[in-house]
């Protein structure tokens, strides 16, 4: 897996004959090296053509770094729950069933998975940090195989937080910093857009804590209004909105 392949960053649109070959490649070597750790089954997303491309895409065409990049994800995923990152079961049923989080059953207008998350529900300490990890990951995972279940998408996702009720109890800097590391490390350019909703004069001091973790991408959060409003901007219509929205 080295060279480079040539072209500029377009999520969007089919691979080139180079760019299929060079993928192809990258998921061979991986697995011929055993990274791919076939033991995951197939609840392990990643060790595929598909995702291949976008990390070689969001490596700029440098197989070798994308191959890297790919094969520390694969790892990272597989020790996370032995792969099995789309349906884990009682591990964190308790934490699941609070309805902290969920992938709306919706997409946006433009076709994207949508996570959300009520701050609200979350309480630090509450539950392991163990648990609370799986839980997102898993709801991270099962957006991204809703997008490319769909080859019409960009394959990206719309995050919504609801910030309702927030209270220095919900925040939870360790998760947070969490969620920012492995989007940066093991989702790259995953996230299309962060909604917070409903921010409360209590989330300002969170707000500048964590904005400069964030890095770039600080650009993708939108501050919304909760309402009718706000759920036309992402929706085709104000029904498809999810309860974190309106």
């Amino acid at each position: 897996m080295s060279g480079r392949v040539k072209g500029g960053i377009d999520f969007r649109t089919g691979a080139s004959e180079k760019e299929s070959a060079a993928a192809a490649s990258m998921v061979a070597g991986l697995r011929g090296s055993g990274v791919a750790l076939e033991r995951a089954g197939p609840g392990l997303l990643g060790c595929d053509e598909a995702t291949a491309l976008w990390f070689l895409r969001d490596r700029g065409g440098e197989v070798a770094e994308a191959g890297a990049k790919l094969g520390r994800s694969l790892v990272w995923r597989a020790q996370v729950n032995e792969g099995r990152l789309v349906d884990l079961g009682d591990d964190v049923g308790l934490e699941a069933v609070a309805g902290k989080s969920y992938v709306h059953d919706t997409c946006d207008k433009h076709g994207r998975p949508v996570v959300c998350i009520v701050a609200a529900k979350h309480t630090q300490g509450e539950y392991p940090i163990e648990s609370s990890v799986k839980l997102t990951v898993q709801r991270v995972e099962a957006a991204i195989a809703r997008a490319h279940a769909d080859e019409a998408t960009d394959g990206t996702f719309l995050a919504v937080f609801d910030l309702r009720g927030f209270g220095p109890k919900n925040f939870d800097l360790e998760l947070v910093k969490f969620l920012i590391d492995v989007l940066y490390r093991y989702y790259p350019r995953r996230l299309h857009r962060c909604l917070l909703v409903g921010a409360p004069m209590a989330f300002r001091p969170v707000w500048a804590l964590v904005k400069p973790l964030l890095k770039s991408y600080a650009s993708l959060v939108t501050f919304e209004d909760p309402g009718e409003a706000s759920a036309r901007k992402y929706f085709t219509s104000v029904q498809d909105a999810p309860p974190a929205l309106l």
